[in-house]
């Protein structure tokens, strides 16, 4: 391959990594989807009685629960297509650096990562600890905390705070309280790691580095398929970021992806991981074939509910458990218990998510102060 050739790849790859505003709009609006599923899920699982207990003793509220949690059943598939899309966001950086000529630095990639992340984490998982606390010993809630499907009131010590802030569920331990969903953006964050590693492989492939990746690949596949399978997803992200789609195919992608993310909520945990793949692929083709922008309106409420979604993800069901079980401390049986379950939650989590941000930022210009004085 000649010199030009070369030149014209690695040219092309870089821009093709780029992602233009319009396919920003879509993929913004794609995350407040997912963030949705996995949001209301969780209110459905929290609030209402299981799918057979409703049908047992139908009414016209059973019914639309039924159909409610019918329509909110795809939070796993969700939390999917989160590590898909963070392995397009961030591993597909990581190789548009790559193709680019400019291999990252793993100091650099790590501290961009963490910085953004630690901070939103260390509030999230003191809030849960707060929240797990008074609902269970000052609020006289500790049965329900107890009686679900691990002991929330147990999983609150010290070790599992600092291991959850450090991103090391579910692989090496369990769940902080009530905060299982964390599970997801342990595994992201554990993925940042690994993808850094395999990237560095792609520059070095003969290095003892990458034949130990390449070692390991099986054990990890023996002693945590689910891991593997994840990663798999993540990469395939990635992979897509430095794909230049030769032409827009307008909707059918989204409508293919859409089909399988339904069809994926049928099968066990670990093809569905890996139709969930073939899915967010789906939806990236479509989000890609963006040409037009969207009116400046709907722009300014999907970025306002996307930009806080790592928030949202990280707060939302310990603030939620505990809504329901020292508020309303039964499921509902009533269109206004479950709306007003609905509403307070969601005002209460987004005023939370919103405060974590103002946290967070707030402390980052207070460190750039200190550090031009």
């Amino acid at each position: 391959m000649t010199p030009a050739r070369r030149d014209a790849i690695v040219l092309s790859a870089a821009g093709a990594a780029t992602i233009s505003p319009q396919a920003s709009r879509r993929l913004e609006a794609l995350r407040v989807f997912l963030l949705a599923e996995v949001f209301l899920g969780h209110i459905a699982a929290v609030g209402l009685p299981t799918i057979p207990e409703m049908a047992r003793a139908p009414s016209a509220f059973h019914v639309v629960a039924i159909v409610f949690r019918l329509l909110t059943r795809f939070g796993p598939q969700a939390a999917y297509l989160f590590v898909f899309l963070s392995g397009f966001l961030v591993g597909g950086g990581l190789l548009r650096d790559r193709l680019s000529g400019r291999p990252p630095a793993f100091r650099a990639f790590i501290v961009q990562r963490m910085t953004r992340i630690l901070p939103n984490l260390f509030w999230a998982l003191l809030l849960s600890a707060a929240f797990d606390l008074s609902g269970a010993f000052l609020l006289g809630a500790a049965p329900l905390y107890r009686a679900q499907n691990y002991d929330y009131v147990a999983a609150l010590t010290p070790t599992l705070f600092f291991a959850n802030l450090l991103s090391l569920q579910p692989t090496f331990v369990g769940a902080f309280g009530s905060n299982g969903p964390l599970w997801t953006l342990g595994y992201i964050v554990q993925f940042y790691l690994a993808g850094f590693a395999a990237v560095r492989f792609l520059s070095a492939p003969h290095s003892w580095r990458g034949a130990a990746i390449l070692a390991a690949l099986p054990i990890i596949a023996f002693f945590r398929p689910e891991w593997l399978c994840l990663f798999l997803v993540w990469g395939v992200g990635a992979i897509l970021r430095v794909i230049r789609p030769r032409r827009d195919f307008g909707w059918a992608p989204l409508a293919f992806g859409l089909a399988l993310f339904v069809f994926a909520n049928l099968l066990s945990p670990l093809p569905s991981i890996l139709l969930c793949g073939v899915s967010g692929a789906g939806m990236i083709l479509w989000a890609q074939g963006a040409r037009r922008e969207w009116p400046a309106a709907a722009r300014g409420r999907i970025n306002q509910i996307a930009s806080l979604g790592y928030e949202v993800y990280a707060i939302h069901y310990p603030a939620t458990f505990f809504i329901f079980a020292v508020i309303f401390g039964d499921k509902a049986t009533t269109f206004v218990s479950f709306l007003a379950f609905l509403a307070l939650s969601t005002a209460v989590v987004l005023a939370l998510a919103a405060t974590i941000r103002l946290l967070v930022h707030g402390a980052d210009r207070l460190a750039l102060a200190e550090a031009a004085s």
